[in-house]
Parts: structure tokens; sequence; C-alpha cells
């Protein structure tokens, strides 16, 4: 009888620990997909999304050296930023004006944040003046980059005298030739004539610079270009005509730039035409030396402003007012974009023309660009 109440006993102790141990099975998997590669935010290979990387390259690099194998990654949760109304074109502010030398202007003004500002403008080893850095140095003499250091602002085209032949010219890709450059006073119009490293007091800094593109043979070229820059304050202003001499095939170009240290321009707000924010994004703190980082928006947006995690309060605000010839009102695919370009740096780009088929660009056609570069502080 003992014997039997035992086993009766050790019977029931097993069908009660079956029991909670059934229960907590269900529990555990009731609605649970969190080992789902899709809830744990993975995504397979083959939504890879692979575009070219070789439609940009800097300076010092050939096309062969970029690889086009990455993915665009933009958060669906864009952060709530209040990016105001456009930013007027500021018409005078005090500044002096410096010829460095013959390859080197330097102009000097208070900040936005009442540290001193400085932008460079320089000449390259081909010849023309290209917008150089604006640098910010403090009351114990301390200076950082914000933006330029070397790479382009004003416009970069991918041209060819053939369909099949397109290649970087303009901007500091070189194939432009020097016409010549003139500095005037802003306010009344009058020719500088600037002796080195004797400041010049101004309110308004006009340049007036003529060139000529071509495709790598200095006799032939193709397009008349006559840049007009205003340089008032921590304000540059660009417009730009383009007379074309000779019929001219384009692939994926790029009319209106910003380069940006990473540590002031980790964000970027997208506006569109009626001053809404399409998209916030940012970038890698820390992205690839080789040059093989995403593009990042490809968005309609005719204005963005940049800010970054240093300084949060310094703001980029960069806009460019016409959109049929600088954008071709974005029919491209890559529209507006921000580049998370390499370790310490991003880039803002507004393109133009496919990057697969060119187009061709009649002799005799005319486009007139106007672009807007404002360091503000928020």
């Amino acid at each position: 009888m003992f014997n039997l109440k035992r086993k009766l006993c050790l019977l029931l102790a097993l069908l009660f620990c079956f029991a909670f141990f059934a229960s907590c099975t269900d529990d555990d998997n009731d609605g649970d997909t969190s080992g789902s590669a899709e809830s744990n935010g993975f995504i397979s290979d083959d939504d890879d999304d692979d575009d070219d990387l070789s439609d940009i390259i800097t300076d010092d690099q050939e096309e062969s050296d970029i690889v086009s194998d990455y993915s665009i990654d933009v958060t669906d949760e864009s952060p709530d930023v209040s990016i105001g109304e456009d930013l007027s074109e500021i018409n005078a502010f005090p500044m002096t004006f410096t010829k460095v030398s013959d390859a080197l202007y330097r102009m000097e003004c208070v900040a936005p944040d009442g540290n001193t500002l400085f932008l460079t403008f320089d000449k390259k080893d081909w010849g023309t003046y290209n917008i150089g850095t604006w640098t910010v140095k403090d009351d114990k003499g301390k200076s950082v980059n914000l933006a330029g250091g070397g790479t382009d602002w004003e416009y970069v085209f991918r041209a060819g005298e053939t369909a099949t032949t397109c290649d970087f010219s303009g901007g500091n890709h070189g194939k432009e030739l020097l016409v010549d450059i003139d500095f005037y006073d802003g306010e009344t119009n009058k020719k500088l004539n600037l002796k080195d490293n004797t400041p010049v007091k101004l309110n308004n800094i006009k340049i007036v610079e003529k060139t000529k593109l071509h495709w790598g043979d200095v006799n032939k070229t193709y397009c008349d270009v006559v840049r007009t820059y205003h340089v008032v304050g921590s304000q540059i202003t660009l417009d730009v005509s383009f007379k074309y001499t000779k019929d001219c095939y384009k692939q994926l170009s790029y009319t209106c730039m910003f380069p940006v240290d990473k540590k002031y321009g980790l964000y970027c707000a997208f506006v569109d035409s009626d001053n809404n924010v399409i998209d916030v994004i940012e970038t890698t703190k820390v992205g690839k030396a080789d040059y093989t980082g995403p593009f990042l928006g490809q968005l309609a947006a005719d204005r963005c402003v940049i800010w970054g995690y240093v300084n949060p309060n310094y703001k980029f605000d960069i806009n460019v007012t016409t959109v049929t010839d600088s954008c071709d009102d974005f029919k491209n695919s890559y529209k507006t974009f921000y580049w998370d370009m390499n370790i310490t740096s991003n880039k803002l780009y507004f393109s133009k023309y496919d990057s697969q088929t060119a187009t061709l660009v009649k002799a005799g056609s005319e486009f007139n660009t106007h672009s807007a570069w404002t360091f503000y502080v928020d």
C-alpha cells in the first residue's frame, strides 16, 4: 500500500512539471518576433542598393580606386528640426580683404559667434581661383577649419566631346583655363588695386572670374564661364553664366557643393521649395577611409541646413535658387545628396544630368546658376 501511494505521488508530480513547462514555452513564443532578421534591423544582401560611386572622385584618386559595394541607410524617423525661413542675402558687413600672395586671398571678419572668421580664395595649379576654407579662430588663438579644405564648392562637370568620353572638368579637377580675374568693392563696383599683405576694409567683396572649360586639350574649349562671387561676412553667393561654344555631352555633374568637417556637419536637413523639411539624415562620425561611404538623401531639395555634434548651434545654410538650370528640376535619380565622404568629412551635392546616359548640350546653349552658402549661429 505504501509503495502504491508513493508511485501515485511521483506520477502526479511529473504531470505537474510537464504542465508548468508547457505553459512557460507558450508564453515565451506568444507574438514574439524579436529573433527575426527584420525586427533586429538586419537586411539581407539581396536588399543592398548598389549604386555607382565612380561618379564622384577626389582630386588624388582615379575612378578605378572607387568601389561600388555599399547600401544606403536613411533612418525612417528623422529628428524634429526647425530650420527657419530662407535666409535673406546680406548686402553689407565689415570685413578686411588681403592679397596674401598671387595664389592666396583672405577675408577676415567677426564670426557669427563673436570669434574671428576667415575665408580663403586660392589659386589652383592650372590657373583658376576657387573658394578655399572657412576657418574660425577664438580669442585664445585656437583655429578650427569648418568647411572647404581643398575640395570643390562651385561646380564639377562630367563632360565629353563624345557620349563615351565624359570625364571630370572644372572645380578641383582642372581642365579649365583662367581668362582673367578682377576684385571689386561690391558696394561701389570700384575695381580694387590690391597690394601684397595690405588689408583693405570693405563691406562687400565682389570677385569676377572668367574661365574656359575644356576636355583635356587646352585648344578644345567647350564653354565660356563667368563666375561672379559676393562675399559679405559669413555669407558667400555665386552667380555663374555658362555659354556653350561647342556641342558637349554631359553625365552626372554638380552645380553646387559644400564640403564640411564631420564635427560641424554630421546632420543634414533637406528642405523643399515650400520650405518643408523632407528628411534629416545623420552620417557616421568616422567614415570610410576609402571613400566608399553612402550617398544619403537623394531628394528634391533646393536647400539644405547642416550642423554637427561640436558646437551644434553652428549652422550652414546652402541653397540654389535656379533649380532648372542648376538641377534640371531634379530629373536625375541622385538629385540632392549628402556623401559620407571619408574619415573626417562629409560633402553636399546638388546634381544634374543622368549617371548612365549622356545628355547632349548643343553649342549656343546658356545656363545661369545662383548658389548661396551662409554660416550662422542658431
